[in-house]
């Protein structure tokens, strides 16, 4: 309404409605947008983490399969642990720059491969292991997030959400609560024939 409209006027009451109008629009917008915060925080954001959860499972099941094809070539697991990217690096695809890194692991410092960051780490238990003496393979971790290139139990990270993403012998990928992580379950029961 303008300094001269009179609201008692046909004009002065539309120019009302339309400022009631827009008054009723930003209250709508205000409302739209705060649902839409709540909708993402609730929805997204968890299925986010399940995503790096996912990303990360992918990632392991990547390195497995460049490990198996290794495995093929040598008839052994990798021995040199330490240096497993670089063993490995022939197998992987050429696609896969961001295949070593977890998304959750937000160390500032994480360990490096040639200067590429690596989130996982490879169980030194079974370096140089055949695999066809394995007797328990769905129990023997061979890939898990970790702090060190190489390791055992002591170097698991639990990233993701109190789980660590952990591949096994069998090839088989699952999130591991602490609870869950036993030093038994790092050595493997090799049965030489």
């Amino acid at each position: 309404m303008s300094m001269g409209e009179n609201p008692g006027t046909p004009q002065g009451a539309r120019a009302g409605r339309r400022h009631a109008d827009i008054a009723a629009r930003v209250i709508l917008g205000t409302f739209a947008v705060a649902t839409l915060v709540g909708v993402v925080t609730l929805v997204i954001l968890p299925a986010g983490r399940k995503g790096r959860l996912a990303h990360c499972m992918h990632n392991l099941h990547a390195i497995d399969r460049a490990h198996r094809m290794y495995v093929a070539d040598q008839g052994a697991y990798v021995a040199d642990v330490e240096r497993w990217p670089g063993v490995l690096m022939p197998y992987f695809e050429a696609s896969s720059p961001g295949l070593l890194v977890c998304f959750s692991d937000s160390r500032d410092t994480p360990h490096t491969w040639q200067g590429r960051p690596v989130s996982y780490t490879m169980n030194m238990a079974v370096a140089g292991a055949n695999p066809e003496q394995i007797s328990a393979p769905e129990a023997l971790p061979l890939w898990f997030d970790g702090t060190t290139m190489a390791g055992g139990v002591d170097v698991v990270a639990f990233r993701h959400r109190g789980a660590a993403v952990c591949l096994f012998a069998s090839g088989n990928a699952r999130g591991v609560r602490p609870g869950d992580w036993r030093a038994e379950s790092m050595t493997p029961d090799i049965q030489i024939e």
